[in-house]
């Protein structure tokens, strides 16, 4: 019987490898070049950074949710401009800005990246209503620290979590696996 189940075994791979080959990949090729995927926008993505009045708006949008995020107890001075703004496509952008925060604990300087994204398209009318704006995700802040990332866990799990909250506990675990790693690592630099 040992020996029939083997033959079975190879049997069932060759017929895996051979359906791979002549139906799945052949249909995932069709799938890739038809326009299944393509969205229809007048905001074409750019390699180089760009500004125009949605950059600026995107950037106001990004700094109010930072004073959001870091409350009273900090003051935050914003740029007039970002340092840069690159748009991914149909409304996508990623702002990257340096900030001054002044805290009980003193001035900073920060740099941020926010990936925001205009809901409506290109329907400009509601382009200055911060609810047709939703924020993916920001990196670079005090706010992404293992100390904040524990109050946000706190806070998160006494309300409903919506998209930017996972977003948020999402990219506060990378930063706390990454801070484990650099805590591993750093003891072994410092030796002589």
């Amino acid at each position: 019987m040992k020996k029939f189940s083997f033959i079975f075994l190879i049997i069932g791979i060759g017929l895996l490898v051979v359906s791979m080959q002549k139906v799945i990949l052949p249909l995932v090729y069709d799938v890739v070049k038809s326009d299944a995927f393509l969205v229809d926008s007048k905001d074409d993505a750019s390699q180089l950074p760009i500004s125009n009045s949605m950059t600026d708006i995107a950037f106001l949008y990004c700094n109010n949710r930072i004073k959001e995020d870091l409350g009273k107890d900090a003051t935050v001075n914003f740029p007039k401009k970002p340092i840069n703004v690159w748009t991914l496509g149909n409304y996508q952008y990623i702002v990257n800005a340096k900030i001054d925060i002044t805290n009980a604990s003193g001035t900073s300087s920060k740099k941020y990246a926010c990936r925001i994204v205009y809901e409506n398209g290109d329907n400009q009318e509601g382009v200055n209503d911060p609810e047709n704006w939703s924020i993916e995700g920001m990196d670079g802040l005090i706010k992404r620290s293992l100390g904040w990332f524990l109050i946000d866990l706190e806070n998160y799990c006494t309300k409903e979590l919506d998209k930017d909250t996972i977003n948020s506990l999402f990219v506060g675990l990378i930063h706390l696996r990454f801070l484990t790693i650099r805590l591993t690592l750093t003891p072994a630099k410092l030796k002589p």
